[in-house]
């Protein structure tokens, strides 16, 4: 199997009107939960949370949590939205994102040399938290390149942005050295190619998850 996902959310194909009001994404007044945890597959690509539409809450929290379990896979993934414009998770109130993932692809007898990411980001996205913003991220695999528990291309235009205190964490302990095209390291905790504005502290942090 290929590009399976236990959560998977498309982008929009265009904007709904309804009752005289437009509709597009998801939109909550309250707080929003999202979880997945994929089955294991040694080919390819089956992701936790795969999202490709924006999400914003009004008044409310989100959390996103995701666990992959197969090659070449994401914990939580985030595509380039409609268009190519950039998936935007948003709370607008001073409300907390958090959005955990993992990948647990690589300890296994049948497939000891996997790759794949605990949280990756998108092209063109905005993670902009009200709140604080934590993203955690756990990637097991041992391939030499392309195993990162937080990362985004350095060609991304992407953007972290918190109103509180800010927490990146993530953990790659099986990481070896390799090459992979569009990131500024071939494995790691953290790669990321991302504009990153905190409201309060920022903290950085390859955490033993």
């Amino acid at each position: 199997g290929a590009n399976q996902a236990g959560v998977y959310i498309g982008a929009p194909g265009s904007v709904l009107a309804y009752g005289g009001t437009s509709y597009s994404n998801i939109l909550a007044a309250g707080n929003i939960w999202i979880a997945g945890s994929s089955n294991s597959d040694t080919n390819y690509a089956f992701h936790g949370v795969w999202d490709e539409a924006s999400i914003i809450s009004n008044v409310g929290s989100i959390t996103m949590m995701g666990v992959s379990r197969g090659n070449q896979a994401v914990g939580v993934g985030f595509g380039a939205g409609l268009g190519g414009s950039g998936v935007l998770i948003n709370t607008k109130s001073n409300n907390d994102i958090i959005i955990s993932g993992s990948n647990l692809s690589a300890l296994t007898a049948n497939d000891v040399y996997a790759s794949g990411w605990g949280v990756g980001l998108g092209s063109n996205q905005v993670i902009d938290a009200g709140g604080k913003l934590t993203i955690a991220g756990y990637a097991s695999g041992s391939f030499p390149g392309n195993v990162f528990g937080i990362a985004s291309q350095f060609s991304s235009h992407s953007f972290l942005k918190s109103g509180g205190d800010m927490l990146l964490a993530a953990s790659a302990p099986n990481s070896v050295s390799g090459s992979n095209s569009g990131f500024n390291t071939g494995s790691g905790a953290i790669d990321l190619g991302t504009v990153i504005y905190s409201g309060g502290a920022l903290t950085v942090e390859n955490a033993v998850l």
